[in-house]
C-alpha cells in the first residue's frame, strides 16, 4: 500500500508541476500588449506619446485627432479614452492598434474624463459647459447627465462613505469648490478650494489630488475634507493619473516640460513628504498623462507562489509517507511493504 500511495502522490506532484510550467511567466496587462508601467502623454504633435517609465523614453505614438486634452486607460490597459476637444466629442481607442472603437458627441468641448470603479461608465465634462455626461464606454452613448453650478475642469470617483451616503461618489471641480455627488444623482457636499480647483485624481480612495488655477497641487483628505498646503507650485499642471500598484501620482507640467511624480500620502503621516520624489523630462509640453501598472503581474505572481506552496506541502507529505512506510512496526520487526 505504501508504494501505491507514494506513486499516486508523485503523479499528483508531476501534474501540479506541469500546470505551473504551463502558466505564463509574466501575465502582464498593459496598453501596448507587453510592457507594464507606461505613461501615455497627450499634447504631442501626433496625438499621444507612449513613454516607458523605467527607461524614461518614448517608445511609440498613437495618432489621435481633435486636440486630445485628457486621456485615460482602462484597468486592463486595453482601451485608451480621449477627449477630442476641438471636435466636441469623446473617443474610445484600442491602445494596442490605435483604432477608434467608438466616439460620442457631447455639448460644448469636452476636456476631462473619469472612469467608474468597475470600468462600465465613462464620465465626461467640458470647461465651457455646466454638466457631466455619463457614457457607456462600449458604445459611447450618453446614459445620464448631472447638472453642475458652473464649468467643470476635473472629475474623479471614489467608494468612500461619507456625507450620509455609502454609495459611490462622483467628485467634481467647479469654479470655487469640489462638489461631491452621489452617482445616483443627489449633490452631497461642497469642499471650498480658495485657489480655484482644476484637475482631480483620487488614487487610493483616501486622498484627492487637485491642481489649481494658481499653479499649485493640493491634497484633500476625503474623510475630514482638510486641504493640505501646496505640494507643488509654480507650474502649469494638467490632468493627472496614478500608478495603481505604487500609488504614485504623475502630474504633467506644461511650463517645465516634465512629469512630476508624487509620493502617495497616507492619513497617518505626521508630515507631508517632500515633493516631487522624481521628475521625467518630456520633449514637448505634456498636456495630460495616463499610467499603466504591474497590478496584473502582482496577481499572477501571487497565484504562482500559492501553487508552489501547495507543491511544497504535497512533497512534504509524500516524504513523510515514505518515512512511515520504511519505519519498523513493533519490536524487532521490520515494516512489510506490499
Amino acid at each position: 500500500m505504501g508504494r501505491v500511495s507514494a506513486r499516486h502522490h508523485w503523479i499528483l506532484a508531476l501534474q501540479l508541476a506541469f500546470i505551473l510550467f504551463c502558466l505564463p511567466s509574466s501575465p502582464e496587462a498593459s496598453a501596448d500588449g507587453g510592457a507594464p508601467n507606461l505613461a501615455y502623454v497627450a499634447g504631442t504633435v501626433s496625438g499621444v506619446s507612449v513613454i516607458d517609465v523605467g527607461q524614461a523614453k518614448v517608445t511609440k505614438t498613437i495618432a489621435v485627432a481633435g486636440d486630445p486634452h485628457m486621456i485615460l486607460l482602462s484597468p486592463d490597459g486595453q482601451f485608451l479614452y480621449a477627449t477630442q476637444t476641438s471636435l466636441g466629442r469623446v473617443a474610445v481607442i484600442n491602445a494596442k492598434t490605435g483604432q477608434t472603437v467608438c466616439a460620442g458627441h457631447l455639448p460644448g468641448h469636452p476636456t476631462v474624463l473619469a472612469l467608474s470603479l468597475d470600468a462600465t461608465v465613462l464620465y465626461a465634462a467640458a470647461g465651457d459647459g455646466a454638466n457631466v455626461s455619463a457614457l457607456d464606454p462600449a458604445t459611447c452613448r450618453v446614459q445620464q447627465t448631472y447638472q453642475t453650478s458652473g464649468p467643470v475642469d476635473g472629475l474623479a470617483l471614489t467608494a468612500l462613505s461619507g456625507f450620509g451616503s455609502s454609495s459611490v461618489q462622483l467628485w467634481v471641480t467647479e469654479p470655487t469648490s469640489l462638489s461631491v455627488y452621489d452617482v445616483r444623482g443627489p449633490l452631497l457636499a461642497h469642499v471650498p478650494i480658495r485657489d480655484g480647483p482644476q484637475y482631480l485624481t483620487i488614487p487610493n480612495g483616501l486622498t484627492a489630488y487637485v491642481t489649481t488655477r494658481r499653479g499649485t497641487v493640493l491634497a484633500v483628505d476625503l474623510s475630514t475634507r482638510r486641504v493640505s498646503p501646496a505640494l507643488l507650485s509654480g507650474g502649469t499642471f494638467g490632468p493627472m493619473d496614478y500608478d495603481g500598484l505604487t500609488g504614485e501620482v504623475y502630474v504633467p507640467d506644461k511650463k517645465h516640460n516634465v512629469l512630476e511624480v508624487l509620493t502617495p500620502i497616507a492619513p497617518s503621516m505626521a508630515r507631508l513628504p517632500k515633493e516631487p520624489n522624481r521628475v521625467i523630462h518630456t520633449s514637448v509640453p505634456p498636456e495630460a498623462v495616463a499610467i499603466t501598472s504591474e497590478f496584473y503581474v502582482l496577481v499572477g505572481v501571487f497565484f504562482i507562489s500559492l501553487l508552489l506552496l501547495c507543491l511544497l506541502v504535497l512533497l512534504f507529505f509524500i516524504r513523510r509517507q515514505q518515512s512511515r512506510s520504511r519505519s519498523p512496526k513493533g519490536k524487532g520487526r521490520s515494516a512489510r511493504h506490499y
